[in-house]
């Protein structure tokens, strides 16, 4: 599963996918099906494990239309973060009486346009 962001960029509203390479997403593999009915909900933290302050936590993810289990929401461009923070986004599911499922999406704050 590639899910974003692996970098949030400073200033910015960012999009969390929760999807593959493909487009697709959370899928319960046992009955090859994908999933529609979870709560999908995010954190964001330093690594020291505090949470980012700037944005009401935890953040639910919306399953998009119309598609293969793939959920998203908007990272807050107020996040007290700086270029160089590395965080921890956190994603908690829970599907009614199925597999549960977290990630913990290593990422790191980078200010759009600069080289590094």
């Amino acid at each position: 599963m590639v899910t974003s962001p692996q970098i949030y960029y400073w200033k910015n509203d960012n999009i969390i996918w929760i999807r593959d390479q493909a487009g697709n997403g959370l899928k319960n593999e046992i009955e090859d099906v994908y999933i529609d009915n979870a709560t999908v909900t995010a954190e964001v933290k330093f690594k020291s494990g505090t949470l980012v302050t700037g944005q009401t936590w935890p953040l639910t993810l919306t399953f998009v239309d119309g598609s293969n289990g793939v959920y998203n929401g908007i990272l807050d461009k107020a996040l007290d973060v700086v270029p160089g923070d590395k965080l921890d986004v956190e994603v908690t599911v829970t599907v009614p009486g199925d597999l549960d499922a977290f990630f913990k999406i290593p990422t790191i704050v980078r200010q759009r346009g600069k080289q590094y």
